[in-house]
């Protein structure tokens, strides 16, 4: 149909049904993508991701959704150096597409959101630094890590200083498991000044998190604030602390040293897939009902509720949520969303113009086909990285070195038990062992909707 606007129009007229008969073509090959990326998250579901791996290869797509799903599933498989290969491709490629050109931002106007080149949220890239720093952490290799933990906090400097502050929009501006990560390594390689900054960072960001998120501060970064501030001589700050806190008793920094430290990461569920909705606005240009469509998240939430530790001899441990992602992307998209609406509203006038004329030079059939046209290209843009979890989780304990057999037991929100498996694992003084854990479950419905 949109040939015929090719065949007909003259001018501006037939370069926009160029444009149209270029998108109506390529619908068919985002449908397939999207039908191949159900398939992906269907495996992981199951537990299979190195066949999502190989599923996802067989799109053999360049764009950075791809390279960012791509790094994910190979970190998935156990294949960190690879992963973070493919981590760099992905962050050198986001950089590269900071600034989008003229013609994609014309493109966009014209057809619809999905012809600009997707550059990734803040957030994701933010992740991306904190995923490629853990890749490097399960290689012990602990400097790389440093490396990695710094310019995730040149990323998240350049984010402040572009947004106003954080208290007064109540937005997402920065993270705090990134800050929190960032402390732990500082710890390994003995930058306990460092370490001290970022946790405190974090500190500051949960606090905020907290009334964003309902992510409160947890546990482990409050006995480590305590642990550092006592270390460092720092009296008022860690009396403040122990008010704040109300906790008395804590490992001091020696035996602290003695021991192994042991992360428990779990990242819980998947982040919620964007989807298209069609809604319509009144246009005081073009004097009717316009159809334009909007992206949005559906309101979900893991069907793991925690991890529990369990060792022999030791108190078991719950796990706690440090990252809701599936959160921060709703809250993320909801303050993108004015812009998205106003570029909508302005593509759906220029091809209600666009019809208009052509149907003044051509006839009402040929305006028809003209607005036919523009109602299949119009498309929400629904990219998003999809192998994230919806959640991170933590839980941290301190243990004298040696050998231990680890059961970790994956609860339900109704207290039972999902998952149970026993590692063997060993604790080595005064290095900290990360172990994690990917629990792709579907996701369940909250009450209320979108």
């Amino acid at each position: 149909m949109t040939a015929l606007i090719c065949l007909t129009g003259s001018g501006d007229v037939r370069r926009w049904g160029f444009l149209l008969l270029f998108f109506v073509l390529s619908v068919g090959g985002c449908a397939s993508h999207s039908q191949a990326l159900l398939k992906v998250k269907a495996q992981l579901v199951a537990q299979q991701p190195e066949v999502a791996l190989a599923t996802l290869e067989e799109l053999g797509d360049d764009d950075l959704p791809y390279l960012l799903d791509r790094a994910m599933l190979l970190r998935m498989s156990g294949r960190y150096a690879d992963s973070n290969r493919v981590f760099e491709q992905g962050k050198q490629l986001a950089d590269s597409l900071a600034a989008l050109s003229l013609r994609e931002q014309a493109g966009a106007l014209v057809i619809n959101d999905t012809v600009r080149a997707y550059s990734g949220e803040a957030f994701e890239l933010v992740l991306l630094h904190l995923y490629e720093a853990l890749n490097y952490l399960q290689l012990g290799q602990f400097d790389e890590a440093r490396v990695e933990a710094l310019q995730v906090n040149l990323r998240l400097a350049a984010l402040a200083d572009d947004e106003e502050d954080l208290s007064e929009r109540q937005r997402y501006r920065d993270d705090a498991l990134a800050h929190y990560l960032a402390a732990v390594v500082f710890e390994v390689t003995a930058d306990w000044s460092d370490a001290l900054i970022a946790y405190r960072r974090a500190y500051d960001v949960y606090r905020q998190y907290q009334k964003l998120f309902a992510v409160p501060p947890p546990l482990s970064l409050k006995l480590a604030l305590l642990r550092l501030t006592q270390y460092m001589g720092l009296t008022e700050e860690l009396r403040r602390y122990q008010q704040r806190f109300a906790i008395q008793h804590w490992p001091s920094q020696r035996e602290y040293r003695a021991q192994a430290d042991l992360l428990f990461l779990l990242h819980n569920g998947l982040v919620p897939a964007k989807q298209e909705s069609f809604v319509y606005h009144f246009s005081p240009e073009a004097k009717q009902m316009v159809r334009i469509a909007l992206p949005y998240y559906e309101k979900t939430r893991p069907a793991i509720a925690f991890a529990r530790l369990r060792i022999p001899g030791f108190a078991a441990v719950k796990s706690e949520v440090v990252e809701d992602i599936g959160a921060i992307a709703r809250q993320t998209l909801a303050e993108n969303l004015p812009v998205i609406l106003v570029r909508a509203m302005a593509r759906a006038v220029i091809k209600w113009k666009a019809a208009h004329e052509l149907g003044k030079e051509q006839g009402d059939m040929a305006a028809l086909v003209a607005n036919i046209a523009g109602l299949v290209t119009e498309r929400a843009d629904t990219r998003n990285w999809l192998t994230l979890p919806e959640q991170i989780q933590m839980a941290r304990l301190l243990l004298p070195a040696g050998e231990y057999d680890l059961t970790i037991e994956l609860l339900d929100r109704q207290g039972g038990i999902v998952h149970s498996e026993t590692r063997a694992v060993v604790m080595t003084a005064g290095r900290p062992l990360f172990l994690e854990m990917y629990w792709a479950s579907q996701s369940v419905t909250d009450s209320g909707g979108r």
